[in-house]
């Protein structure tokens, strides 16, 4: 009876070992390659719609400068029309009979009677406008300088946007990879949990074991099954999690995916975060357009002056076939004395407008110095605690294997074989959470630094 449990046992943990081996064969290189995060983080950075969208705003914001630069550049309008006459009387002024002689004649009548009946009835003209703005104040630079600015914020926005996209279709990615293996290893127990319960039965049939000992088993059994179905609901959840940022259900996943190194110590991760971080390298771009603004303003008390050309073409103006053409150059100056008390409103407004993003720049430096001090020692204590749980496995594993030894020699009971299953069980789904938890602390520090980008997993590194 020993050597069958002994068999049946061997067979168990043969074919335990066999669904591992053939998993972890599964995530191997080969004909059907795993899928890669890197590769994730690719098709993640190439479809994902946010990422599209916020693309199309930088393209729309960088609009920004040819509009601006435009200031600095002649303006050129041409005109041209047609005048019908519909109708058109004259007359001239009555003359006095006692002076006949045309000298003494209204030299008004004189000339308007020589038109009578020649006036055109269509006049054709056009004509060409140049203005090319000279001084303005400084006001066209300082608005190029600041459109240059809210291109960088917009870039920065972007490079924000991206780092938030990808850390959230890496954690995607850990979470499949995680549920995945959670499933196997419920699967596992159940297995083990059937052998255990039909050993029990067969026991307590030879007249060897207790009821008490069935109904044990017979209830880790269905605790197991309850486990596994929660397990598969997680796992589907997980996969469509990954759908919805990556665009694609996940095939085949590394399950040890290479992590990018990490800096040595904490005093280099804030550093590279203070030099990186697009949230405050956007908080710069604003302080900056916020001052180009105020510049911009105070230029309006500035005077301002434009040189402008004209030339003009006309025909049938006066007389039908008549032609006339003129052209001018000059130059004017405006100079602003009152215009309500708009202009200095105007440059209160742009001085609390920097005074705010100044403020702001503040809490966003502190923000970024916290996040990145919290994301280093959740990284060390993540890193600790995986550490400790793969040993906990180790553990549980060989204690396992005793406590069967010791069944079957009848020094352990069942449920003292049972509970070392469970515990093996809860073992591994911890190993697995704290890997994923290390994971995610890696990522979320390299996203507070500024560094998660697709290029930074070309680091052959483990993230030890």
């Amino acid at each position: 009876m020993l050597q069958g449990k002994f068999s049946f046992q061997v067979a168990r943990s043969t074919a335990f070992v066999s669904a591992v081996v053939s998993a972890s064969v599964l995530l191997q290189p080969g004909p059907a390659r795993a899928q890669s995060l890197r590769e994730t983080l690719e098709l993640t950075h190439t479809t994902n719609p946010v990422l599209r969208a916020q693309r199309a705003g930088l393209e729309a914001t960088s609009e920004l400068l040819p509009q601006a630069r435009a200031g600095l550049l002649p303006k050129v309008n041409a005109q041209a029309g047609v005048t019908q006459v519909l109708s058109s009387t004259f007359e001239t002024p009555p003359q006095d009979a006692g002076q006949g002689s045309s000298d003494t004649a209204d030299p008004a009548a004189q000339i308007f009677g020589a038109f009578a009946g020649n006036g055109s009835d269509q006049t054709t003209s056009a004509a060409v406008e140049a203005q090319q703005p000279l001084f303005q104040g400084f006001r066209n630079i300082n608005n190029i300088r600041e459109a240059r600015s809210r291109i960088s914020e917009a870039q920065a926005d972007l490079i924000a946007t991206e780092q938030q996209i990808l850390a959230e279709a890496a954690a995607a990615y850990f979470s499949v990879v995680t549920n995945e293996q959670s499933v196997r290893a419920s699967e596992g127990t159940l297995r083990a949990l059937d052998g255990q319960l039909k050993a029990a039965q067969a026991r307590f049939e030879a007249g060897q074991g207790t009821r008490t000992d069935t109904a044990q088993a017979q209830a880790r059994y269905a605790g197991a099954e309850a486990d596994l179905i929660r397990a598969r609901s997680d796992l589907a959840a997980a996969r469509k999690q990954y759908e919805r940022i990556v665009g694609q259900m996940p095939m085949t996943l590394e399950a040890e995916p290479t992590l990018p190194a990490l800096p040595d110590s904490m005093d280099m991760a804030l550093q590279t975060a203070l030099s990186n971080n697009p949230q405050l390298l956007a908080a710069f771009a604003r302080l900056e357009a916020a001052g180009y603004n105020l510049k911009s303003a105070r230029g309006l008390l500035a005077p301002t002056v434009t040189a402008n050309a004209r030339y003009q073409y006309a025909e049938g103006q006066f007389i039908e076939g008549d032609t006339s053409e003129n052209s001018s150059i000059g130059a004017q100056i405006n100079i602003p004395i009152f215009q309500g008390g708009q202009t200095y409103s105007a440059i209160r407004q742009a001085r609390a407008g920097e005074k705010a993003e100044r403020f702001s720049l503040d809490a966003t430096r502190r923000s970024v110095t916290e996040q990145t001090q919290v994301a280093w020692e959740r990284v060390v204590s993540a890193r600790a605690a995986f550490e400790a749980s793969q040993q906990t496995v180790v553990a549980n594993e060989v204690a396992l294997r005793g406590l069967e030894l010791e069944n079957r020699v009848g020094q352990r009971t069942t449920l003292d074989v049972l509970n070392g299953q469970q515990e093996l069980l809860a073992a591994r789904l911890g190993s697995y959470q704290a890997r994923e938890r290390y994971q995610l602390a890696v990522f979320a520090l390299m996203q507070a630094m500024g560094t998660l980008d697709v290029q930074a997993l070309n680091i052959s590194s483990s993230g030890e």
